[in-house]
């Protein structure tokens, strides 16, 4: 039996099972390049490689896994013993790049970039101390906290010069009430 012949057959199961329906789990194929999985094929006369490489982005705005999904051709001499293929020396046929969003979800790398965008936005805006006027529809409350606090028994809505809720740098929120000169908080 020669090395074709191992190939043949090998070819041959592959392809009975993939016509039963099988598919290429590629999650359990792991190398030794940092590829996930994958294939060496060949019509005798050259090698091509079906390959997913998972490599991690920090930059660009990027950061998280990516997969890539590549067909290359072998450009070294394969003498008649078992070698190794590098993927680094693969010449591209074929390539999709992907980034994951969670373990079972993917997306363009450029949807990729707007939500890293999205995301970095967001986190810019929590860490950030904000304040926001209330609107004349709080008076009555802040009234009813005023009024327990002393020397304040008798404060008019009128008093009352300003509401603010303020959200602070780790979350926190609170609620400020000015009436009379003097400034009352409330942690939420």
């Amino acid at each position: 039996m020669t090395k074709q012949d191992i190939r043949q057959i090998y070819t041959q199961k592959v392809s009975e099972l993939l016509a039963q329906g099988y598919q290429i789990n590629p999650e359990t194929m792991s190398g030794s390049q940092g590829e996930m999985a994958h294939i060496d094929l060949t019509n005798g006369s050259e090698i091509l490689r079906v390959l997913i490489e998972s490599k991690h982005i920090f930059g660009r705005g990027l950061y998280g896994d990516t997969l890539t999904i590549r067909v290359g051709r072998c450009t070294d001499t394969i003498d008649s013993c078992w070698r190794t293929i590098w993927n680094d020396r693969l010449e591209t046929l074929f390539e999709i790049k992907v980034a994951k969003i969670s373990d079972n979800f993917y997306t363009t790398m450029e949807e990729s970039e707007r939500m890293a965008q999205v995301r970095q936005d967001r986190w810019r805006l929590k860490n950030r101390d904000t304040s926001k006027p209330l609107g004349e529809a709080y008076k009555s409350a802040a009234l009813r906290y005023i009024r327990r606090q002393p020397r304040m028994k008798t404060c008019k809505p009128e008093e009352i010069t300003s509401m603010v809720k303020r959200t602070h740098e780790r979350g926190k929120v609170s609620y400020e009430f000015t009436a009379r000169g003097r400034t009352f908080t409330i942690f939420a």
